[in-house]
């Protein structure tokens, strides 16, 4: 059974908290809404630990025990000193023909645990123990020494665990039994998350500044039952990327519970900043490293038994600003759900509507719910946009009735690679049972590190023209170097000797497991438009571009202008000559390609008046990005594809110590195949979708259409029925 949880962690730090654009599920949003009781009851669970004075009862006999086992097992060396001791002991006693003084009889175990004074009732601990450690289908005769040492050390420690108290973080989330005044002084607000109303509050006497979440009594309605069994879960989660829970407060009209504050805001925000700097989304390396560290805990909690259910970026912080790498934060457990595992389980629909999959709408609820979600803020991330419409009605034809894959042509228009792209479609699989769960999400996550796509960017680089790297390198040089921080790391990361200038030493050490010494020198030499035998910070800024498609179109516009001398709107034969001449010396007739300056004007002045338009010079850039080699080459592959460039080989001009190795990257997985096609006739499908197209409140026309689609099977065998007897007659 699944039941609510109604405590959470909403700290996004958003300009209107009441915020989601309307998609909020209010079927159960009312479910809180009369009594007190059910929370109250939760946050009493502190005063189940026995008062101060409560006598608490103590075997002589047990405590005892644990002294015993506690300094056997004290230190390496006590321990090994105590089991050689009572292995030769018992190994002496019993000799036999068939052992040798290195063995140990099982027979005489119960003589050993006499002898080490603990109770015989443990000697089925140590068969267990034993079975695990030497994994037989015979128990064996004897054991040697360094068996019985790995056992009885295992064995000990279980002994010990079983008497003493058990300490847990879920222990140190208490109630405080002051006023929340008392304790911290409130600053400015947070936002509003599901429950109630975010706070900042610092503490009085330590000055820690930390997040208070208001819930007032009289928006709880749970079942007493259900709340202490998920509080108690809640309390307990413990994960570097979930907001942790600290301590709360009751007064007489509200709880108040205090949890980790975060600086940097939600994803909302994030994505917010980029659309103000002319971005669609975040750059995809961050979207990777985000991805992967909510994945770590939507593993983490789904192994709880615990389902987040409203996974979306305002319930996705940053722990602070402007920080790099980012760290995530999972956060508003609101609306969560404790499940059993291998079962799916019927529920209220509750939850965001933009990120719902597509069986909620069935009232079967599992945790690749998370999963879909994930997949959609991923789309989101990446594209700006969400995929699936604006309004409930939009989403629900869209993932439940339309039998096509997720269409991510979004997410590659913004410039994301082909494994961001596959990445995404797999987490949006229609299908439950085709989605991957978080562990094989996250096990399988075939995205490589955007270096290698920045690699693979470089190889697709020494394919094109003379002209086109010429619009790169223009385009490069004039990028903010605020939106580089990706690329520049990766630079200082080949900079061994921190100089400004790559080597081909450099780049052989930087590269060694990517590509063979041949296969570098030659994209060394492509890179090097300036013949120095190093390769700049803008040369391999535009070498890169081709994985930044973002960059390359907020810098083409100004690239234009450069090539543009005289701003009259278009590029001449004469200005084309003058950018391509080299310091003001004579040009040459014939270009590295072997094609002149006249020829380049030909293939991209396809309007044939003479000049080259902003557009026309988009289009050729775009046809030369197609063309380029897309896919990972091997390093016999790629030393073909450079060298048949026709670039000349350089030369090294200095040495550098080894920088770090970049990994091979993992095989990208196939396509996850498309879900069956709902039973849903042509013609009601069409009247779903222009109803979507016209009014997505039209409500009776959707409740017309649901009565239809509950019979289309019937209806389809019918026909076929009546055509069949037809036909025979």
């Amino acid at each position: 059974m699944l039941c609510s949880l109604p405590i959470g962690s909403a700290m996004s730090q958003t300009a209107n908290g009441a915020a989601d654009d309307g998609l909020r599920a209010t079927l159960d949003t009312n479910a809180f809404a009369q009594s007190s009781h059910g929370l109250s009851a939760v946050i009493k669970m502190g005063s189940q630990y026995p008062p101060l004075n409560h006598e608490v009862f103590e075997d002589p006999e047990h405590i005892a025990l644990v002294h015993r086992v506690s300094a056997a097992i004290a230190s390496p060396d006590a321990y090994a000193k105590l089991s050689t001791t009572v292995f030769q002991k018992f190994a002496l006693q019993n000799p036999s023909e068939r052992l040798t003084k290195s063995e140990l009889p099982l027979a005489s175990m119960t003589q050993v645990l006499e002898y080490l004074q603990i109770p015989t009732q443990h000697l089925s601990l140590f068969w267990t123990v034993l079975r695990r450690e030497m994994q037989f289908s015979r128990r064996p005769e004897t054991i040697s020494l360094e068996v019985f040492q790995a056992v009885l050390v295992k064995v000990l420690r279980r002994i010990r665990d079983s008497y003493c108290v058990r300490v847990g973080r879920g222990q140190m989330v208490t109630q405080n039994r002051k006023q929340l005044e008392e304790e911290y002084e409130a600053l400015e607000d947070v936002g509003s998350g599901f429950f109630g109303q975010c706070f900042w509050v610092k503490s009085k006497r330590a000055g820690t500044q930390r997040v208070a979440k208001r819930i007032p009594k009289e928006r709880m309605e749970v079942p007493k039952e259900e709340i202490e069994r998920e509080m108690e879960v809640l309390r307990k989660l413990d994960h570097p990327h979930i907001v942790r829970l600290f301590e709360w407060f009751e007064s007489e009209n509200s709880f108040y519970l205090v949890m980790e504050g975060a600086r940097g805001g939600d994803l909302d925000r994030a994505l917010r900043r980029a659309r103000k700097e002319g971005q669609k989304g975040l750059a995809e390396k961050t979207v990777r490293l985000l991805m992967d560290q909510a994945l770590r805990a939507l593993v983490y909690i789904h192994s709880e038994c615990v389902i987040h259910r409203d996974v979306k970026p305002s319930n996705m912080i940053l722990t602070r600003l402007d920080q790099h790498p980012p760290h995530l934060l999972l956060a508003d457990f609101g609306i969560a759900d404790v499940f059993k595992p291998d079962s799916a389980t019927s529920l209220t629909k509750k939850g965001t509507w933009a990120y719902m999959a597509p069986e909620i709408f069935e009232d079967v609820i599992t945790p690749k719910i998370d999963i879909w979600a994930l997949g959609v803020v991923a789309f989101e991330l990446l594209s700006g946009s969400r995929p699936f419409g604006q309004t409930p009605f939009e989403v629900q034809v869209s993932t439940c009735y339309d039998p096509d894959p997720v269409d991510v042509s979004a997410v590659r228009a913004a410039g994301a690679s082909q494994a961001a792209c596959t990445f995404v479609s797999w987490l949006l699989t229609k299908q439950e049972t085709l989605r991957p769960s978080a562990e094989e999400a996250h096990r399988d996550m075939s995205w490589p590190d955007l270096a290698q796509h920045d690699v693979a960017s470089m190889i697709g680089f020494g394919s094109k023209s003379t002209f086109s790297k010429a619009v790169y390198l223009c385009a490069a040089s004039q990028l903010d170097t605020s939106k580089l921080d990706d690329l520049t790391a990766f630079f200082e990361e080949l900079d061994a000797d921190r100089n400004g200038h790559l080597s081909v030493i450099e780049f052989k050490n930087g590269l060694r497991q990517v590509l063979d010494p041949d296969s570098i020198e030659t994209l060394v030499d492509s890179l090097d438009m300036d013949h120095s035998g190093n390769v700049d910070y803008s040369e391999f800024i535009a070498g890169c571009l081709d994985a930044h498609m973002g960059l390359i179109e907020s810098a083409l516009f100004h690239a234009f202008h450069v090539f543009d001398v005289n701003n009259d709107g278009v590029i001449s034969l004469s200005e084309l000559r003058s950018i391509l001449n080299s310091n003001g010396e004579a040009l040459s007739v014939v270009l590295p390609e072997g094609k002149t300056v006249e020829g380049f004007m030909k293939d991209i002045d396809t309007s044939k008046d003479g000049f080259i338009s902003f557009e026309e010079l988009k289009d050729f850039l775009k046809k030369e990005a197609d063309a380029s080699p897309s896919a990972w080459p091997s390093k016999k592959d790629a030393s073909r594809r450079l060298s048949s460039a026709g670039v000349r080989r350089g030369s090294s001009l200095s040495t550098a110590p080894s920088a770090g190795p970049l990994s091979e990257p993992p095989k990208l997985p196939a396509a996850p195949p498309a879900p069956p096609a709902p039973p849903v006739e042509p013609e009601l499908y069409a009247q779903l979708q222009r109803c979507v197209d016209l009014s997505s409140s039209n409500v009776g026309l959707l409740k017309q259409l649901t009565t239809a689609l509950a019979r289309p099977v019937e209806a389809d065998v019918a026909r076929q029925s009546a055509s069949s007897d037809s036909e025979g007659g």
